[in-house]
C-alpha cells in the first residue's frame, strides 16, 4: 500500500509542476547607423546638433545591451522595428552581424520593420563635411537579410506585408505584424502605421486558428494598440497604429 501511495504522490507531483516560463528579451528603436557609414567631421556633427540624436554613441550602447542579453537566460529576443537610422543596407547587414553571438548561443531572434527600415529615400552616410546617399533596401531585401530572424522558419507569412507567425514553443505563437507604409514613401518615411484590410483579415485567420489549436499568441508590432500615456492619441497619434481602438478590441 505504501508503494502505491508513493507512486500516486509522485504522479500528482509531476502533474502539478508548472512548465518553465518562456524568457523573452525585447529591444526596439535602435536607429543604428553602421560604424562604416560614420566618419568624424562637420556633416556628422551638424546632424547631431540639428536632430539632438547622438548617433555616434548608438553602436556602443547597442553592443552593451546585446552583450547583457547574451549573458542572460533569455531564450527569445524580439526586435520591434526602426532597427536602422534610415534603412541603410549596410546598417542592416552590420546589425545582423551583431546578433550572431546570440543566435550561436541558441537564442531565437525575431524582427519586424518599423517606419525607418525599408524603402527609405534618404539613406545616407557621413564622411567629413559631406552627407552622401547610400543604398537602401526593399521589402524582399528585408525578408532575405533577416531570413534567420523569423522569415525562413515562419509557420505562415502574409502575402500583403512582412507579417508572419512563428512558434516560440509548443504552446506559444509569435504574431509579428508589419504596419509600416514603406510602399507609399516618396521623399521620406511616413511615421504613422496602418494595417491594410488584407493583412487585418490574415491576422484574424491566424487568431482563429490559434484559438482552435489552444495556442497562446504574443503580438509584436512597431506601433501601439493602446495609449502608453494620457492623451497620446491627441498629441502623439502617429505612434499608435491607425484605427487602434477598433483593432485592439477586434484582435482581443
Amino acid at each position: 500500500m505504501k508503494y502505491l501511495l508513493f507512486y500516486v504522490l509522485l504522479f500528482i507531483s509531476s502533474c502539478s509542476i508548472a512548465k518553465e516560463p518562456l524568457r523573452i528579451g525585447v529591444i526596439t528603436d535602435t536607429h543604428y547607423l553602421s560604424e562604416q557609414l560614420m566618419e568624424e567631421g562637420q556633416a556628422l556633427n551638424d546632424y547631431i546638433a540639428s536632430s539632438g540624436k547622438n548617433i555616434k554613441d548608438v553602436p556602443q550602447v547597442l553592443d552593451q545591451v546585446l552583450n547583457e542579453y547574451l549573458n542572460s537566460d533569455i531564450e527569445v529576443l524580439l526586435i520591434c522595428g526602426d532597427i536602422t537610422k534610415d534603412g541603410e543596407k549596410l546598417s542592416h547587414l552590420d546589425f545582423l552581424k551583431k546578433l550572431k553571438p546570440l543566435q550561436d548561443k541558441g537564442i531565437k531572434v525575431y524582427v519586424i520593420p518599423g517606419n525607418h527600415d525599408i524603402n527609405m529615400p534618404n539613406a545616407s552616410e557621413y564622411k567629413g563635411d559631406k552627407k552622401l546617399p547610400v543604398a537602401n533596401i526593399s521589402p524582399d531585401d528585408f525578408a532575405s537579410i533577416y531570413k534567420d530572424c523569423g522569415y525562413s522558419n515562419a509557420l505562415k507569412r502574409d502575402d500583403n506585408s512582412l507579417s508572419y507567425v512563428a512558434s516560440l514553443d509548443d504552446q506559444t505563437w509569435l504574431l509579428a505584424i508589419d504596419a509600416a507604409r514603406y510602399k507609399e514613401y516618396t521623399t521620406g518615411s511616413i511615421t504613422a502605421g496602418k494595417i491594410s484590410p488584407d493583412t487585418e483579415r490574415w491576422i484574424l485567420e491566424i487568431l482563429r486558428e490559434a484559438k482552435q489549436k489552444n495556442k497562446q499568441v504574443i503580438g509584436m508590432m512597431h506601433w501601439g494598440f493602446a495609449e502608453h500615456i494620457m492623451y497620446q492619441s491627441s498629441f502623439f497619434k502617429d505612434y499608435l497604429v491607425d484605427d487602434y481602438q477598433r483593432l485592439a478590441n477586434l484582435f482581443a
